[in-house]
């Protein structure tokens, strides 16, 4: 994963110019890490503080649930 600052210094760009896609799937490639209600939270989180203009979730499955949406 790039870190959205790290990606932005790089461009020279604003980061409303940005709108990351947000991983809501477990990881079976990798790491096999899982991604939950938590870290799709802390992405989110991450993606709002850092000043993109909105976020994308992305599941491989295409199945998604509302309860990893902070509301």
């Amino acid at each position: 994963m790039v870190p959205l600052y790290g990606w932005c210094d790089k461009r020279d760009g604003s980061p409303l110019r940005y709108r990351p896609w947000l991983q809501a799937f477990k990881d079976y490639a990798f790491d096999r890490r899982y991604y939950g209600n938590k870290e799709i939270n802390e992405q989110i989180r991450a993606s709002e503080d850092f000043g993109s203009s909105g976020w994308m979730l992305w599941n491989a499955c295409n199945r998604y649930c509302s309860d990893g949406i902070l509301k």
